[in-house]
């Protein structure tokens, strides 16, 4: 047995280009909470919600995260029949593929809720200070409020977290949520990284703050189209992820729906581009972080099998294996077993210098495949 050269490809396979994709898009919307309960001087139609649905649906992408705040200002909007079309529209998101994310609980001050009522205590100081107990209750209680209603949570966001706070990740871990955007990059670089299990802290693209218009909206905000798409190309060019940040508020106050559709008609023009929902893109780097982890292959010179073993987290992702097989030869066929039981037979794509095996991750941990090698 010999080890041979073997690895996981950054971003998904791109079916249409028989590649892996060259970088990843994702457009992140916050404050999802009925604007009249925040500004109740201020007018923000009902309509708002529906129409960035709609936009989604026509153009078949779901690649946008809304976080959602279910006390804000310390009132259950979630649960009160006033505010019931916000909820129907994000049961409608739900279905289309949208990620749902908590953004806080109340997104500004800590709710006390034995006394329910909001304390002065800032969440910021909240989520450096607290323990892993305290954020796993109070994450919870969001979670079952919104529960209620049938709205499912898959991660958190908050411009008070700056994704470092590892008793946080642990709450996040156990409440079954695969992603975080809370870190710009600045810092990190523009790719995610793996904190607790399958939680994957994702940043926001530097520079890109609320292209779409201002989160303290009105008065209205320049919809700067131009620098949206600039940051499509810096990101594709250097292979990273491009996570472009705005509010609810500003695109009605901006008028920037048309503007979104072109933005997304303009990344899909491009191809390379894997356009993802933040839970799409959570459970991918998870899944392909812990493999890439643990991935070893070695060879059966009897019968001229490559043996390629790791392990992933239990969630949902295309991986793909790229492998350089000996000199002369390629691979014939490929099976694929999680925890010794055969899975679907995995893609096979085959390159000049090596192989390609695209491999589903979902609900499966350990990863053993048997690569049937042929002579060149």
């Amino acid at each position: 047995m010999v080890e041979l050269e073997v690895g996981v490809f950054k971003w998904p396979w791109n079916e249409r280009k028989e590649m892996p994709h060259r970088s990843c898009f994702t457009l992140l919307i916050d404050d999802y909470v009925p604007w009249r309960v925040l500004r109740p001087e201020i007018a923000l139609p009902e309509s708002l919600y529906a129409d960035l649905n709609r936009v989604f649906e026509q153009t078949g992408h779901h690649c946008v995260k809304y976080s959602i705040c279910p006390l804000a200002e310390g009132v259950n909007w979630v649960e009160d029949p006033a505010y019931s079309a916000y909820v129907e529209e994000l049961l409608r998101a739900q279905t289309l593929g949208i990620s749902l994310g908590l953004e806080g609980l109340t997104h500004y001050y800590v709710y006390d809720l034995e006394r329910r009522a909001l304390t002065n205590l800032p969440e910021l100081d909240f989520f450096n200070t607290a323990g892993e107990e305290e954020i796993h209750r109070y994450m919870n209680a969001g979670v079952e409020i919104l529960g209620r209603k049938g709205v499912g949570l898959s991660g958190f966001t908050s411009p008070f977290f700056c994704g470092d706070q590892p008793e946080a990740y642990k709450a996040f871990n156990r409440l079954g949520w695969t992603w975080s955007f809370n870190t710009h990059g600045l810092t990190q670089g523009n790719d995610p990284v793996v904190r607790h299990g399958a939680v994957s802290n994702l940043p926001s693209y530097e520079n890109s703050s609320d292209l779409f218009g201002g989160g303290g909206a009105p008065p209205a905000t320049e919809v700067r189209a131009d620098q949206a798409r600039a940051c499509v190309d810096a990101a594709s060019l250097n292979g990273e992820m491009c996570a472009l940040y705005t509010h609810f508020q500003g695109i009605h106050f901006s008028g920037s729906l048309e503007a979104i559709e072109g933005l997304l008609a303009y990344v899909e023009a491009k191809e390379d581009i894997w356009m993802g929902s933040a839970e799409e893109i959570g459970n991918f780097w998870a899944a392909k972080e812990a493999l890439r982890r643990r991935l070893s292959v070695t060879r059966d010179h009897e019968k001229d099998q490559l043996h390629i073993r790791g392990y992933y987290t239990p969630t949902k992702g295309k991986v793909a294996v790229w492998v350089v097989p000996p000199q002369g030869y390629g691979v014939a066929e490929a099976k694929l077993y999680h925890d010794a039981k055969e899975a679907p037979e995995p893609r096979l794509a085959e390159k000049p210098n090596y192989s390609v095996i695209v491999a589903e991750t979902e609900k499966h941990r350990a990863f053993n495949m048997i690569a049937q090698l042929k002579r060149n």
